[in-house]
C-alpha cells in the first residue's frame, strides 16, 4: 500500500483531479516531496530503531551492573561473617585460657596400684610408677588412693593456674593373724 500510495497520489495530480485549472501541477516537485516523506520515514523508524538498541544495550548494562553490586555485597557478607567467626573464636579461646588459668592441676603419683577419687570423686585406676595429670579447681583437695586392702588419704592445696605433685605412698599391708 505504501508504495502504490504515492504511484496512486502521482495519478490522481497528473490527471487534474486535485488541481485547480488555472495552476499548473509540478509532478517532479511533487515527486520529490513524497521522496523526501519517504527518506524522513525510514530515517524516523531507523532513529526509533536505534532508539530501541541503545535502550536494550542500557538495560542490559544495567542488568550486569546490578548482577555485579549484588555479588559485591554476597563477597562482603561473606568477609563479615569470616571476620565475626575469627573474632569468636578468638573470644572462645581468651575464654578458655582464662577458664584454665582459674583452673589448677594435679599431677599424683603412687608406688602401688590403686583405685584414685579426688574429693570424693572417682577418677579411675592409678597404675604404679605412673603419673596422672588432673584438673581441679583451685584450693584444697583430699586425695584418696585405695587398693589390695591399703589406703592412702593426703591433702593439697593448689593455686589457680598453678600445680602441685602429689606423691602417694600406700602403707605396708597389715600383718596377717594367725
Amino acid at each position: 500500500m505504501r508504495k502504490t500510495l504515492p504511484s496512486l497520489i502521482l495519478l490522481l495530480l497528473s490527471t487534474g483531479a486535485f488541481a485547480q485549472a488555472d495552476e499548473p501541477v509540478d509532478i517532479e516537485a511533487l515527486d520529490a516531496q513524497i521522496k523526501q516523506a519517504e527518506a524522513d520515514r525510514a530515517a524516523a523508524a531507523r532513529a526509533a530503531q536505534q532508539a530501541k538498541q541503545n535502550e536494550a544495550a542500557r538495560q542490559a548494562e544495567a542488568r550486569r551492573a546490578g548482577e555485579v553490586a549484588r555479588q559485591a555485597e554476597l563477597a562482603r557478607q561473606e568477609r563479615v561473617k569470616r571476620e565475626a567467626a575469627a573474632t569468636r573464636e578468638r573470644e572462645l579461646a581468651a575464654q578458655a585460657a582464662a577458664v584454665a588459668a582459674q583452673k589448677a592441676t594435679l599431677i599424683i603419683k603412687t608406688d602401688t596400684r590403686c583405685q584414685l577419687s579426688i574429693n570424693g570423686e572417682d577418677r579411675g585406676w592409678l597404675e604404679a610408677q605412673a603419673s596422672q595429670r588432673l584438673p581441679v579447681d583451685p584450693g584444697e583437695q583430699l586425695i584418696e588412693c585405695a587398693g589390695a586392702e591399703r589406703r592412702v588419704e593426703q591433702t593439697e592445696t593448689v593455686e589457680a593456674g598453678r600445680q602441685a605433685v602429689v606423691q602417694l605412698t600406700l602403707p605396708p599391708p597389715a600383718p596377717k593373724e594367725r
